[in-house]
């Protein structure tokens, strides 16, 4: 429960149980325990609508990332695809206002020593 709320119930549950101990007292009074019983609902019905939102929120989050994850697998797929129609003629490829890929280059070798060498191995 959403703590502006919980605070609230929470301070009307412990006058609630002392106005059923003493309800000779409360009997004649405006304020009686069903308002607060009316008033403990009315949180509780409140929260559940939030938490419910929250739900639903969460659910239209997902699906927008799905849906996000979809379009740009399918942009992947049309720029693949575009590589592959103008591989021999790269100007084309400003149609689809792709840029070129750079050429592949192979990796160069470590040219550090990974593992270090005893310099003075006499003990």
């Amino acid at each position: 429960m959403i703590g502006y709320l919980s605070d609230p119930k929470t301070r009307l549950v412990s006058p609630k149980a002392g106005m059923q101990k003493n309800s000779s007292l409360w009997t004649d009074q405006t304020l009686t325990i069903q308002k607060v019983d009316e008033m403990i609902a009315s949180i509780d019905t409140k929260d559940n609508e939030l938490e419910e939102s929250k739900n639903q929120y969460q659910l239209k989050i997902t699906g927008a990332r799905n849906l996000s994850n979809d379009a740009n697998n399918l942009a992947d797929k049309i720029e693949n695809l575009a590589y592959g129609f103008h591989g021999d003629n790269p100007e084309k490829l400003i149609e689809y206002n792709i840029k070129k890929r750079k050429a592949s280059a192979p990796k160069p070798v470590p040219t550090k020593v990974l593992i270090p060498t005893l310099a003075d191995d006499s003990d």
